[in-house]
């Protein structure tokens, strides 16, 4: 495979001072009561418990409040969603026409989430220049981590397997990264989070798999991603995805994956949908280097 010249892309790295003063803050409450009523007002912690709290209200002066008389509600902490559909790709070799099938779930609470994905894809392939057309199988699982350390800080752990049978260098993909993630937003409508960290990644398989040095090899690398989520009105929702990898050993290698995708609830009395996508990913390790994807899915959430 032809070797690039590599390239880095600049990090720029930030730190926070927090500072303590000592000093503590009666918490504003807001309760909603079992009978439809609400009352608000300061709690005062010291004399609450799990089973009474004590507010000062601003008209009322001191109130005790059973704690089995406010209403608390449910939050959902898993969730997750299921989607099929067509997918067609082209490279620099070949162009390829299939269908796939992808499903995520998410648990999610006060201090930790834990998201699992999963795809696969058939695909029917025919080089450039060749009549011949070659069955080959794609798939890819995801799973990552994160643990609260603050309110908007998290650190993750994430890593990543994909199996692309067209490649004839990196049939076998592995990448693995550990670091912070920040979320700059984090609404009800959107969600934009940055995550950075250092890496592992390990490539292997393919016909041309020797005649790349990092092909086989462990390499230390450092990761740089972004997820953004927004969801622009009650019918659509756009998912934005951008991950950045390079090489901290030897030529520098990098790679990059851009997923966008937008999708359409067509009644908000149901969680079904459709979705259509589009993925650009490059690898200089890899055999082709680039590839395009564009997909269109029915899913449904759950």
């Amino acid at each position: 495979m032809k070797t690039f010249k590599a390239f880095f892309l600049p990090f720029a790295s930030a730190s926070l001072l927090g500072v303590l003063t000592g000093v503590s803050k009666a918490e504003h409450v807001n309760y909603t009561l079992l009978n439809g009523d609400s009352i608000s007002g300061k709690l005062i912690e010291k004399d609450s418990s799990n089973d009474l709290k004590v507010i000062d209200h601003k008209y009322l002066g001191r109130i005790k409040v059973k704690s089995s008389s406010i209403f608390y509600p449910k939050t959902k902490k898993w969730s997750g969603n299921l989607e099929v559909g067509l997918d067609g790709s082209s490279t620099t070799s070949s162009n390829s026409l299939g269908y796939l099938l992808e499903a995520n779930t998410k648990y999610r609470d006060l201090v930790k989430e834990i998201s699992l994905g999963t795809r696969y894809d058939f695909k029917k392939t025919s080089e450039s220049g060749k009549e011949s057309i070659t069955e080959v199988n794609k798939a890819l699982t995801r799973v990552r981590y994160d643990l609260s350390i603050g309110d908007a800080w998290t650190s993750y752990f994430s890593t990543n397997y994909e199996y692309n049978g067209i490649n004839k260098i990196g049939v076998n993909d592995i990448k693995s990264s550990a670091g912070l993630s920040y979320k700059v937003l984090d609404s009800a409508k959107a969600i934009l989070r940055l995550s950075t960290g250092p890496s592992l990644q390990w490539i292997d398989g393919g016909s041309d798999c020797h005649k790349e040095s990092s092909c086989g090899k462990t390499q230390p690398g450092a990761f740089f991603g972004t997820d953004f989520k927004w969801s622009i009105n009650s019918k659509l929702k756009l998912l934005l995805e951008n991950t950045y990898n390079t090489q901290l050993t030897g030529n520098s290698l990098i790679s990059n994956r851009f997923i966008s995708s937008i999708r359409f609830f067509p009644s908000q009395k149901s969680n079904l949908y459709t979705s259509l996508s589009y993925e650009n990913i490059y690898d200089q390790i890899k055999e082709p280097s680039q590839e395009h994807i564009y997909r269109l899915k029915v899913g449904t959430k759950f």
